[in-house]
């Protein structure tokens, strides 16, 4: 996990952070006996879309398994699904949060959007990563209700 922009950009957009970094994992993974990863990396804004997706690839091509945790919403447009798609064994969407103690009222995990709510919901972003070609054997959706989460 990071959830940090800045060092996230740093992360992302340097290749020989990049290669430390999947080296690093690599080992963990194989000192572990597990088959991957699983990429929860927040908060990173459109300036490392491009570093994601390189990222990813080398992550792939270190280890079996790689998937990646991806908003439900891309608000910074740091998202390319598309290629983090073909890039990954799959995108674990985060379908959650629609609304949050800091923000408006609402449902955490609206199955559809409209009402007193706002369109955002989880049938508007499983549009949205198939507009962006996303393939659906590459989409996991995570949701909670009353605060218990599924994936």
């Amino acid at each position: 996990t990071l959830f940090n922009e800045s060092d996230l950009t740093t992360l992302l957009t340097n290749a020989e952070h990049r290669t430390r970094a999947v080296t690093e994992l690599a080992a963990l993974v194989e000192a572990a006996g597990a088959d991957g990863v699983n990429i929860d990396f927040e908060g990173g804004g459109a300036g490392s879309k491009a570093g994601l997706v390189s990222f990813t690839e080398e992550m792939q091509a270190a280890v079996d398994e790689v998937f990646l945790a991806t908003p439900a919403v891309d608000w910074e447009g740091a998202y390319d699904y598309d290629a983090l798609a073909a890039a990954s064994d799959g995108l674990f969407i985060m379908a959650y949060d629609y609304h949050w103690s800091g923000g408006n009222p609402g449902p955490i995990a609206p199955l559809t959007g409209g009402g007193p709510w706002s369109s955002y919901a989880m049938d508007w972003t499983l549009n949205d990563y198939r507009t962006w070609g996303t393939p659906d054997d590459k989409i996991i959706m995570g949701f909670c209700i009353f605060f218990k989460c599924w994936y």
